[in-house]
Parts: C-alpha cells; sequence; structure tokens
C-alpha cells in the first residue's frame, strides 16, 4: 500500500520539465517534483481598458503575436471576462484560449492582441461644451422656437472632444456650446453653422 502511495499521476496531459529532486532524495508532502505544464491548448490573459467594458463578451476573436515568431499571428477565442475592474490599473482581466498543435508557443511568453470587439451601438454625440453642470445635475442648453430652454440630460461614454447622451435629448435638436454664462431658459439666441462631428 506505502509502495503504491509512491505513484504520481498528473491531473491532466501535458509536458514534464526539469526535475526538482534527485533519485533517491526524500521528499515531503506539498514538495514539488517537476513542473508539468500543458501545451495545448494554451491561454492568453490580458487587460482591457474599463472604457470598453461594454463592449466585451465571450467568444470574441483575439490575434495574437510574439516577439518569439515575429510575422506570424495566432488566433484565440475570449472565453472568459473578470466581473469586476483592477482598482489599481482600471482594466478588466480577459482570458482567451488559442491552439498550440505544434507546441510552438510556451507557457509564459510576452505577447501582443488584437481584440476584435463588437460593434458600437449608435449614440447621440454632443460637443463636451455643451454641457453645463447644474449641482449634480447634467443640463443642456437647446434652441426652441429660437429660444434657449434649459434641459437635463444623461450622460454616456466620452470621447475627446465628445460625449454621449442617452436621454433628454433627441436627433436633431440643436445644442448651444458657447455663450452659457449669458443666457437663461426663454433667452432668445441666434446660430450658426455646426462644427463637425466626430466619425
Amino acid at each position: 500500500a506505502r509502495l503504491d502511495k509512491t505513484q504520481i499521476r498528473a491531473p491532466f496531459e501535458g509536458v514534464v520539465g526539469l526535475r526538482q529532486v534527485s533519485v533517491g532524495e526524500y521528499v515531503n508532502a506539498g514538495q514539488a517534483l517537476v513542473d508539468l505544464v500543458r501545451l495545448d491548448p494554451l491561454e492568453v490573459e490580458f487587460q482591457v481598458p474599463e472604457n470598453h467594458a461594454g463592449r466585451l463578451a465571450v467568444g470574441q476573436s483575439v490575434s495574437v503575436v510574439t516577439d518569439a515568431l515575429p510575422g506570424e499571428t495566432f488566433a484565440a477565442k475570449v472565453t472568459a471576462i473578470a466581473p469586476n475592474v483592477n482598482l489599481s490599473g482600471r482594466s478588466i482581466g480577459v482570458r482567451a484560449r488559442l491552439a498550440n498543435a505544434d507546441k510552438r508557443l510556451k507557457p509564459g511568453q510576452f505577447a501582443q492582441i488584437e481584440l476584435a470587439m463588437t460593434a458600437a451601438a449608435a449614440v447621440l454625440m454632443v460637443p463636451e461644451q455643451a454641457i453645463w453642470p447644474s449641482g449634480d445635475q447634467k443640463m443642456v442648453y437647446v434652441v426652441k422656437d429660437g429660444k434657449a430652454e434649459l434641459r437635463p440630460v444623461t450622460l454616456g461614454v466620452r470621447e475627446p472632444g465628445w460625449v454621449a447622451v442617452t436621454a433628454g435629448l433627441e436627433a436633431g435638436e440643436e445644442v448651444i456650446v458657447a455663450g452659457q454664462m449669458k443666457l437663461f431658459p426663454g433667452a432668445p439666441v441666434t446660430t450658426s453653422a455646426p462644427a463637425g462631428k466626430p466619425k
């Protein structure tokens, strides 16, 4: 019975690494004897900025490039997404799996990742200069029949110079982006040609 306990079976199929003990050496329970590494499939872990959280999904395609094999790209699929944001880096952990049947990739290698995210849904964007804070509420001045109308809005994601409005505005409405300090609800306004919108 004691002799049977000397047989150690691997919990999964893989490749053994360098032996960490010598033949005939006494070992203790829990002591590392040899590394066992699964080479196929491999998993790659990376971080995605939190502002892309709404565009992450299991099954998305990932392209993997390593310095060890320049010019070659390996395909992977997202298998898991962390449910929380990393507080230190304000990012979300993502795990993808890729086939490595030829064993050319090695665990622990650094990789460059390209993640194909789901297309963002169409949103209403306004210049960030149009946002007028009032306490904790965000407001915009809308031109209604040639007069200024102050309206509360709900904001979404931001891009350089622009911000999404998820509630409080309709597409096609005209917002005021300058001179709000001199405005009040009902004040007459004149408009000029709008600035270009982001692509």
